[in-house]
C-alpha cells in the first residue's frame, strides 16, 4: 500500500508540474518574444497603428482591431471588468498573425485605468501560417497637449512549426 501511495503522489507530482509550466510560458529561453503594438492619436490627424517584434523572430508593420468582446463587467462593475480583443498584426510581406488579448480592466483609486492580461496567436497567413504563441502583456498610456500614445508590450514565446 505505501509503494501505491508513493507512485501516486510521483504521478500526480508530475501532472501538476507539467500542466503548471504549459499554462503560464516562460517568457526567456530561445523562443523568447517580445510584440510591441504602439497606438498614437494626435489631435486633427488619423490614428496611426504600429508593431514590432524581436526575440525569436523580427518584423514591424500595422495593426487593426479586428473585434472587441466584454463580458458586460466593464459597464456593470464600478472597478473591474474583462474583455476579449482581437488583433490582426501586418508584417513587412504582407504576413498577418491574428492574435486575442484576454483584458483585465482595473479602476484604480486615483481614476486611472490599470489594463494587463494574456495573450495568444489563434491564426497567421503567409510567412506566419504556421506561428503560434502565448504570453502575457503590459500596458501604458503617455500623453502629451496634443497627443497620446499606447503601448502595450506583448512578452512570451512564439515559435514556427514545421509544415
Amino acid at each position: 500500500m505505501k509503494k501505491i501511495s508513493i507512485l501516486f503522489l510521483t504521478i500526480l507530482t508530475v501532472l501538476l508540474v507539467s500542466a503548471n509550466s504549459s499554462a503560464t510560458p516562460a517568457i526567456d529561453g530561445p523562443n523568447a518574444t517580445t510584440i510591441t503594438l504602439m497606438q498614437v492619436q494626435t489631435v486633427g490627424q488619423p490614428t496611426v497603428r504600429t508593431w514590432s517584434a524581436s526575440g525569436s523572430f523580427v518584423d514591424s508593420g500595422s495593426w487593426v482591431f479586428v473585434s472587441f468582446h466584454d463580458s458586460g463587467s466593464i459597464f456593470h462593475s464600478p472597478v473591474v471588468g474583462a474583455a476579449q480583443l482581437t488583433l490582426m498584426l501586418v508584417g513587412q510581406d504582407g504576413s498577418t498573425i491574428t492574435l486575442e488579448q484576454e483584458v483585465l480592466l482595473t479602476l484604480e483609486s486615483d481614476g486611472s485605468l490599470h489594463q494587463e492580461g494574456s495573450w495568444h496567436i489563434v491564426d497567421g497567413s503567409g510567412a506566419y501560417s504556421t506561428l503560434h504563441g502565448a504570453g502575457r502583456y503590459s500596458f501604458e498610456v503617455e500623453s502629451g497637449p496634443n497627443t497620446r500614445t499606447a503601448t502595450w508590450q506583448l512578452d512570451g514565446n512564439t515559435e514556427l512549426s514545421l509544415r
